[in-house]
């Protein structure tokens, strides 16, 4: 490949593909361009938005739409002249077309000898179209240099986001899905600079959530990041580490967990979030009556030092560090409509944080089972609906006037356990969505006066062999937040155990 030729037009090329034609030099200027540019056709038909960009050039000054409905050598010899190259695009070149090695070198050096004064848009083009380059064996060297220099020039123009500013999602994408040999080598070797690309995060969020969720079910009774870590079961323990030193890491990660939570019915994926969201918080008791802690920071007074850890969107919820129901339910509408064109991911965060929120759902399921008819006991249930049903139409209306009716339901059958039994085992789809986090919390305060052998033939009697389900009542049973005492939640964990052992 001519690479003086590869440089020009690479400097060439739009830097907004939606540029109108109008803008664009005159034809007898374009015929010498497209010469030039189209003798790189290979290379260039390998990225998208640059093919769309030609064949857009090519039939505007051509008129093709204009052509006759007739075979080719009818045409005249404009029409001729674009459908042949139009043609030419549609092939890629064979491995003997092309110098591989040579081409590889040419990038390299030109990256390396003009890493100091490459434009971005430069380097984003270089990325794009290296991306068939990524299947070459001996093409670690090239993409060092181009990812080291992309991280450079961003921090050089103090732009946090590498991506789509000096590297393309399109290249990002391709490198993590075909060479994540390259990507482990680089995020070891780039280990301050990685988190300026948001998928370089999300790529290790999955990996880490994927690796704890293939350890083996025990782990999970009581999950320990901290002792996971120490114990060497974790991958990349660079990353959390960072995520939990680095607010802005945090919070970009914190933006994918939601959106990976709120589609997830795996009730392990969130309890690995919480494991998590546990290494920043601590719950706390319930300072006064009738107020809850929406979030749990280990002192009221470092609830500044914590906000910046999520995202910009839910900061109202850590104004305060403690308010009544009613006074939650406004913050979240207030969250939820300040940006009225992301509101799908500011609830799906918002949803997050609360379902996160042990000490909240505690208060919350108490304040419905326990606390009397009042306007705060209609808030509670009003926030119990929403995180069983996070909209804001009918369904909403919908899903709180069936936990209306099936809390007085069970408030009326409490002293008998087979009753409240179904009436729970009815309501795990039809009244919490699935919802299994609150489910549990409700049941167990329903449970609380009772003894030890009705809480456990009750259990059973709700999950009915189910083994998901019996997993999640041990780990809630061994968790913090369980109501239960202590001493009859561990009598109840290794019944449970016993009588149906878990296995993945």
């Amino acid at each position: 490949m001519d690479w003086p030729r590869f440089s020009g037009l690479i400097s060439l090329c739009c830097d907004d593909p939606g540029t109108d034609l109008q803008q664009q030099p005159p034809l007898n200027e374009c015929t010498e361009l497209f010469r030039q540019l189209l003798t790189l056709s290979p290379v260039l038909s390998t990225d998208e938005t640059n093919s769309k960009l030609i064949l857009q050039c090519l039939m505007e000054y051509t008129k093709i739409r204009q052509a006759r409905h007739a075979p080719l050598d009818q045409q005249d010899a404009s029409k001729r002249w674009c459908l042949t190259r139009m043609r030419r695009l549609m092939y890629g070149p064979s491995p003997a077309d092309l110098d591989i090695n040579g081409l590889i070198h040419k990038v390299y050096s030109q990256i390396v000898t003009s890493s100091l004064i490459v434009r971005p848009s430069q380097l984003y083009d270089i990325s794009n179209l290296s991306i068939p380059l990524l299947r070459v064996p001996n093409s670690t060297k090239l993409f060092r240099e181009l990812v080291s220099t992309a991280f450079d020039v961003a921090q050089r123009d103090k732009v946090f986001e590498v991506e789509e500013y000096t590297l393309s999602g399109q290249f990002i994408q391709a490198f993590l899905e075909e060479r994540p040999d390259l990507y482990k080598t680089f995020a070891h070797m780039f280990s301050f600079q990685w988190y300026r690309c948001t998928k370089f995060v999300e790529y290790e969020l999955v990996e880490l959530l994927t690796a704890m969720a293939n350890l083996p079910w025990a782990d999970y009774t009581n999950l320990d990041i901290k002792q996971l870590l120490h114990d060497g079961k974790l991958p990349n323990p660079y990353f959390i580490t960072t995520m939990f030193d680095r607010p802005d890491v945090y919070s970009r990660a914190f933006r994918f967990m939601a959106s990976i939570a709120v589609c997830s019915r795996d009730w392990r994926v969130m309890q690995i979030l919480q494991g998590f969201h546990n290494l920043l918080f601590t719950s706390r008791e319930t300072t006064a009556r009738n107020e809850i802690p929406i979030l749990f920071p280990p002192q009221p007074s470092q609830i500044a030092l914590f906000a910046p850890y999520f995202p910009s969107e839910l900061q109202l919820l850590f104004e305060q560090p403690s308010v009544t129901f009613e006074e939650l339910v406004q913050i979240m509408e207030q969250c939820l409509f300040a940006r009225r064109e992301a509101y799908s991911d500011v609830r799906n965060q918002i949803w997050l944080i609360l379902m996160l929120s042990t000490s909240l759902l505690r208060a919350t399921s108490a304040q419905i089972i326990n606390g009397e008819d009042c306007q705060e006991s209609l808030s509670a249930v009003r926030l119990l609906s929403w995180l069983c049903c996070p909209s804001d139409d009918e369904r909403l209306d919908q899903t709180e006037r069936s936990v209306l009716s099936w809390i007085k339901v069970v408030k009326d059958g409490k002293a008998d356990l087979r009753q409240m039994a179904e009436c729970f085992a009815n309501a795990k789809d039809n009244v919490f969505n699935g919802n299994l986090n609150c489910w549990y919390h409700c049941l167990f305060w329903i449970l609380l006066p009772h003894t030890l052998e009705d809480i456990y033939n009750c259990i059973l009697c709700i999950v009915t062999d189910d083994l998901p389900l019996i997993q999640l009542a041990i780990w809630h049973l061994g968790s913090d937040h369980c109501p239960l005492p202590e001493s009859i939640a561990s009598v109840l964990i290794e019944r449970l155990v016993q009588s149906n052992p878990p296995s993945l």
